[in-house]
């Protein structure tokens, strides 16, 4: 089975409404980490320090919080040549910097 999917964290670099689809979101998302999903090959394009256009539904983002300047982990799945659509999401906590 060819890989599609690919399980990332990544963190939201801007967020805006997908034209196509108005009751979903188009992220822009930097990967800090990935890893393949289940027994599938490693989906080439979602790797660590790549940048990528993913769709979120509405509901989702909004019940989440996310916005940009999130962290976040999630499944992206290929769409089309340069689009992923983000199933499972979950925010990050960013860390705090510490007082010195």
């Amino acid at each position: 089975m060819a890989p599609n999917k690919s399980v990332v964290s990544a963190r939201v670099l801007a967020m805006d409404t997908y034209a196509a689809q108005t009751d979903f979101y188009l992220l822009d998302l930097e990967i800090t980490s990935a890893k393949k999903a289940a027994e599938q090959l490693q989906m080439p394009g979602a790797e660590k320090g790549n940048q990528l256009k993913a769709i979120v539904s509405k509901e989702m983002a909004d019940e989440l919080k996310i916005s940009a300047g999130s962290k976040v982990e999630c499944e992206l799945k290929k769409v089309s040549l340069n689009l992923w659509r983000a199933g499972s999401i979950t925010l990050k906590p960013v860390a705090k910097q510490k007082k010195k």
